[in-house]
């Protein structure tokens, strides 16, 4: 389906999204033309007869601030889209367990590979222009920290939240942990960090995020 949203009904979708429960939480927003800027790879060519890898081209992210699991390596457009990740995480973070993450679970991002299932179509891992993430590690909370309202009082101390473990999670601690998930994406979204961001419902995405900057809009969490 290839549509073009208004921003007002792409609104209403996150903000819809981001309000659902743990368990019925499930949602495809659909394919729609991106908007904003023009995207440096957009004009190259996805089919894999015309694509090499090319790992000399990709530069390793190194974050000032929240660290990562394994080495991001990405193509360089790719990696300035990092810091407005890392912002809307810390963000979302700070509103919803009073404190950020000390370290992202990531992945995956550049991987020489068609996409699963298809040989006539390289990932976008194969480019660089995406990023696997399972979760975050959190660390306990210190004096100066303002615990929400809502929080969990166990969640005072340090946690690992994952997609895997807490977006279907059905006990008190779970679920909040899925909300913040939920928060999570829908404030990307809205923020049009990344174009595409895939989650439990896209098939083979059971166990973390997928975020990359296609050349075309797709949620599918």
């Amino acid at each position: 389906m290839h549509e073009v949203l208004s921003s007002r009904f792409v609104l209403a979708l996150i903000v819809s999204l981001a309000a659902t429960s743990a368990a019925t939480a499930s949602a495809q927003w659909g394919w729609f033309r991106p908007t904003g800027p023009r995207y440096a790879l957009d004009g190259v060519s996805r089919r894999a007869t015309d694509h090499r890898c090319a790992p000399e081209e990709m530069v390793r992210y190194r974050s000032s601030g929240l660290r990562t699991s394994s080495g991001v390596v990405a193509h360089p457009a790719f990696v300035e889209r990092m810091p407005e990740l890392e912002r809307v995480v810390r963000e979302v973070s700070i509103a919803h367990y009073g404190r950020a993450p000390r370290r992202m679970l990531t992945v995956g991002a550049f991987v020489c590979r068609n996409i699963r299932g298809r040989d006539d179509r390289v990932s976008e891992h194969a480019l660089g222009n995406a990023l696997d993430v399972q979760g975050f590690e959190l660390p306990a909370m210190r004096r100066a920290d303002v615990a929400p309202a809502a929080m969990p009082r166990r969640l005072r101390r340090g946690f690992t939240v994952t997609v895997g473990t807490h977006w279907s999670a059905r006990d008190e601690v779970g679920r909040y942990h899925g909300a913040f998930l939920r928060a999570l994406v829908a404030r990307l979204a809205h923020d049009e960090v990344f174009r595409v961001i895939y989650g439990p419902a896209h098939p083979g995405h059971t166990g973390h995020f997928h975020f990359d900057m296609s050349p075309f809009r797709w949620i599918h969490v």
